[in-house]
This record gives C-alpha cells, structure tokens and sequence, in this order.
C-alpha cells in the first residue's frame, strides 16, 4: 500500500509539473490572489525634489504597493506616464483608475519584479490632487 502511495504522489507531481509547463507555454497566467496588492515602481521623471515621496503618500495602500523609488536618467518628462509590464487589460485599467494618469504605454517585460512603473512628469501635482479629491 505504501508503495503505491508513493507512486500516485510521484505521478501526480509529475503531472502537476508538466501542466504548469503547458500553462506558461501558451501564456497562462494565474489569476491574481484576492487583496494582493499590485506592485508598483515611482521614477521622478520631472526633476523636481520629493516629487516621488510626495506621490507615494498618495497611493492608494492595500490595492497598489510602492516597490521602490528613484530617479529617471533624464527629468524631460511633461507628462506623467504609466508603463505596464503586463498586457492585463483589467490590471492596467485598475492602476490607471487608481492613479489618475491617463497616458499608459505597454511594455511586456518579463523580467521586471514589478507589474507597473510609474514616471513621474511636471504635471504630478495635479495627478495628486486629483486623487486626493477622489
């Protein structure tokens, strides 16, 4: 009996393994876990100091996860852009809603810890207090 046990257990790890594989090779994703917050980097694209802090304070907490901050090789952004590293359509227009940014560029990134990136521009204000006033 035991080593029957032993067989269906090798078996059924065996098969759990080869469908995990077919699930990503046909690009599969698992659904996402209930109240897991989605992961977000902040990048201060506009130069301006504590731009990223200030806009981290207003994240919505428990939905979004602020993974990291830091600054753009560049502080020429006009506009603040939302980048996903994901092609989730629902995702995308979570964040999007959430974070009250309209421009959105879509960038399939597999390697990126993070699902989003946000850079901020000149007009990050205005992006707080729009959701502040939310």
């Amino acid at each position: 009996m035991l080593k029957n046990y032993k067989a269906i257990r090798k078996n059924f790890s065996l098969f759990l393994g080869c469908f995990a594989l077919v699930l990503t090779l046909f690009g599969c994703k698992p659904a996402p876990v209930e109240g897991e917050a989605i992961k977000l980097d902040i990048v201060n694209g506009c130069g301006q100091i504590d731009a990223a802090i200030q806009f981290k304070e207003v994240v919505p907490s428990g939905k979004l996860t602020v993974t990291s901050i830091s600054n753009a090789s560049n502080f020429n952004y006009d506009k603040t852009i939302l980048v996903s590293h994901t092609e989730d359509q629902v995702e995308i227009n979570i964040v999007k809603t959430l974070l009250k940014i309209n421009e959105v560029s879509v960038i399939v990134d597999t390697v990126s810890a993070t699902k989003f990136t946000v850079y901020l521009g000149n007009d990050y204000k205005k992006i707080i207090e729009r959701i502040r006033n939310d």
